[in-house]
């Protein structure tokens, strides 16, 4: 079962693996304090928290859990923040969720809602959910 939409695309995106090379563009994501209001658990130094969070994302990759991808600009190619099906355990039962961020400059643009489109499509067309 593949999670992942690598090489999926909606209007305005294109969607991909994350990289390590991203870390320096995802970091002002953890630099905003909004960011990470909801978050349960420690608030780490920005950049101790975006290593935890490539952390968690090459994790869930390298098991099969699903996990964010990186999400492309068409316009501009830059990174507009990362959207994903993941597999979460909810009272003890695998659930698939999506799961979605985006970086400070980008909200409010629709591109969550644009982003979280495609993964439930995907999910739907796949068969997954």
């Amino acid at each position: 079962m593949n999670l992942l939409l690598e090489g999926e695309e909606s209007n305005r995106l294109i969607f991909r693996k994350v990289s390590k090379t991203d870390f320096n563009a995802w970091l002002p994501f953890h630099q905003e304090p909004l960011s990470s209001q909801y978050f349960a658990g420690e608030i780490f130094e920005p950049q101790v928290a975006c290593q935890n969070w490539f952390t968690k994302v090459f994790t869930r990759y390298k098991n099969n859990l699903g996990g964010l991808n990186a999400l492309i600009s068409k316009e501009n190619g830059q990174l507009v923040g990362m959207c994903g099906l993941l597999i979460q355990t909810v009272d003890e039962i695998q659930e698939l969720e999506i799961g979605y961020s985006i970086l400070p400059e980008y909200w409010k643009k629709g591109y969550a809602t644009e982003a979280a489109k495609k993964c439930k499509a995907y999910a739907l067309e796949h068969q997954l959910a």
